[in-house]
């Protein structure tokens, strides 16, 4: 245990200095950002101290093995289809899922290195600083433009990343301190009604309501007065944003441009689900529907032609086909479930991130998937500490036995 500690002493700052990190963007989209370049040079660094060698935690075999299965299905479709199709996006997306699963081995790395609770406070210190630093660009790029991107490179990334700042307070509110709870929540929301994103705005709804109604542990007549006051709460806020017409709501050029926005949904052609956000592909796949078309080669869509879907679900569908989202699916499941209503709180804290990605194509955010690592990681915690009892107790009745 001293050398584990002592090991871990810096580990956890690996994943808060990625997330401070993630709202600074030099690069195009799509390629490396300076958070991604940190996390690579950091790997050698953990390899170090493991003298080159590759744990893997405790009951957690099974869950690598799944997801290095899944990238081995996903490359071999790609790699099939860019024999047809010759379009080098396909075999440029097997690097973004090859990303994704160092990110999530890493964090669980690192949890092996510094223990569960310094990984939790890894990333909530890391998603505190980084609300910070992209609330700095967001006022430091207000009145230019009707949507803020800060220092992301479009809108839509600075509402993604207030929702998952959002989520990860859900996930882990004890591991903030009540002044960074409201920083967060009140800067969050900031960013996400300055990006001026529907989808955001939605996920962030959702995710409040999701959160008040199912996130509760206590099943008592105070946590349920409680949960209707914070309710009320919620539909006073999202009723006074939508209809006021005080004049410090409609004063707001930013809350006056989103409401417009999202009262015209019905009327926008980006917003229409089959074209708009390309949900018109799954039709389309024919009979490859079930082992997928690859990621890219868009030309070949009359829905969204030469664009990428605009959906998660969309995404995975078409290119891996049911088979992998099944995998995918699978996969989630395995991560959040779990006894006592964890299921339930799990799913109402990813809520915000689950709406949003029906719009948009949030699957390549690696900070999406180190927060996955670390819910899992508080999985693998609960049945490393239940098979530590179990041991015991085993050991404690054969010693009984004896005597």
């Amino acid at each position: 245990m001293g050398e584990r500690t002592e090991r871990g002493l810096g580990a956890g700052w690996i994943i808060a200095i990625y997330c401070a990190l993630k709202p600074v963007y030099l690069f195009s989209s799509g390629t490396m950002q300076l958070c991604d370049y940190f996390l690579v040079l950091a790997l050698p660094l953990l390899a170090a101290h493991q003298h080159l060698r590759l744990p893997i935690p405790f009951g957690c075999g099974s869950f690598l093995k799944l997801f290095a299965i899944i990238l081995v299905y996903q490359t071999a479709v790609n790699t099939a289809w860019y024999m047809a199709v010759r379009d080098p996006r396909m075999l440029i997306s097997n690097l973004y899922y090859v990303f994704n699963f160092l990110s999530l081995y890493t964090t669980l790395w690192i949890y092996l290195l510094a223990g569960l609770e310094r990984t939790i406070r890894g990333l909530t210190l890391g998603c505190f600083l980084g609300v910070l630093i992209a609330g700095i660009g967001a006022f430091a790029s207000s009145g230019v433009g009707s949507r803020n991107m800060a220092l992301f490179n479009n809108p839509n990334q600075l509402g993604y990343f207030g929702v998952i700042a959002l989520t990860v307070l859900a996930c882990f509110p004890k591991a903030f301190s009540r002044r960074q709870r409201v920083i967060v929540v009140v800067l969050s929301a900031w960013l996400v009604i300055v990006s001026a994103s529907k989808a955001a705005f939605l996920g962030m709804a959702g995710l409040a309501a999701a959160y008040s109604i199912f996130a509760g542990e206590r099943k008592s007549v105070s946590a349920l007065l409680r949960r209707i006051f914070l309710l009320l709460i919620l539909f006073t806020i999202f009723y006074l944003f939508f209809y006021s017409e005080n004049s410090i709501i409609t004063g707001n050029r930013s809350i006056m441009f989103l409401r417009r926005r999202i009262f015209r949904m019905s009327t926008e052609s980006d917003s229409g689900l089959e074209e708009g956000r390309g949900y018109g592909r799954i039709l389309e796949t024919g009979v490859h529907f079930l082992w997928g078309m690859g990621e890219g080669g868009y030309s070949r869509f009359a829905a969204l032609t030469g664009k990428e879907a605009h959906s998660t679900y969309v995404n995975l569908i078409v290119s891996y086909g049911w088979l992998g989202f099944a995998a995918y699916s699978f996969f989630f499941s395995r991560i959040i479930r779990g006894k006592d209503g964890v299921t339930r709180r799990n799913l109402a804290c990813l809520s915000g991130l689950l709406l949003y990605f029906i719009t948009h194509n949030g699957v390549r955010n690696t900070l999406f998937w180190i927060l996955l690592g670390t819910l899992l990681a508080v999985q693998l915690e609960k049945k490393k500490t239940e098979h530590t009892l179990e041991t015991v107790e085993m050991a404690s009745g054969k010693v009984r036995q004896r005597s």
